[in-house]
């Protein structure tokens, strides 16, 4: 694949979960790069958060009720960066997640290509976020860093998506 000529190294996550099997509720999630612990997503309720190993937090927050809007605060950096999809309002594909991410200068366009999320920025790939178990996405996520100053980023990005698919349920048919 043409995309890892460049890949700087890779995350995998480990999704903890609580309850009985068809039940359970994601409560944790560990991200390992090399074996070491690089974050840790926390779940409280509708509260979520990602805790760095060198003390830096970022903040998710929900912005509707519908479970679609999302933005991530990133305090140690200062930075504020908000999902959105440009066919927000008329599109036929509404659970489909080619939605850009922006920043105040930065915007990052994300593309699915093999059941993977790909981040661009001017057509430069940064990251590549893969579902390693895809029949029940239970398992693990991967994450492909190509610009490493945008991990942070990509650990917050892969978790919005946990939240999407474990939390809010968004991509159950018959909503």
């Amino acid at each position: 694949m043409s995309e890892t000529k460049d890949l700087k190294y890779s995350i995998n996550s480990e999704n903890h979960f609580q309850g009985i099997p068809f039940f359970k509720k994601l409560k944790t999630v560990s991200f390992l790069r090399f074996d070491n612990q690089v974050a840790e997503f926390l779940i409280d309720k509708k509260h979520y958060s990602v805790n760095f190993q060198n003390s830096e937090k970022i903040e998710i927050y929900c912005e509707d009720k519908i479970g679609t809007e999302f933005k991530i605060t990133d305090v140690a950096e200062n930075r504020t960066w908000i999902f959105s999809n440009p066919n927000k309002t008329f599109s036929i594909f509404k659970k489909s997640p080619d939605y850009l991410i922006e920043s105040s200068n930065i915007k990052i366009d994300i593309d699915i290509r093999n059941n993977s999320l790909i981040y661009l920025i001017e057509n430069n790939i940064i990251g590549r976020i893969e579902d390693k178990n895809i029949l029940f996405k239970n398992g693990t996520n991967r994450i492909d860093v190509f610009d490493e100053k945008y991990e942070r980023i990509l650990i917050s990005a892969c978790c919005v998506e946990l939240i999407r698919y474990h939390i809010l349920k968004f991509y159950e048919p018959n909503e």
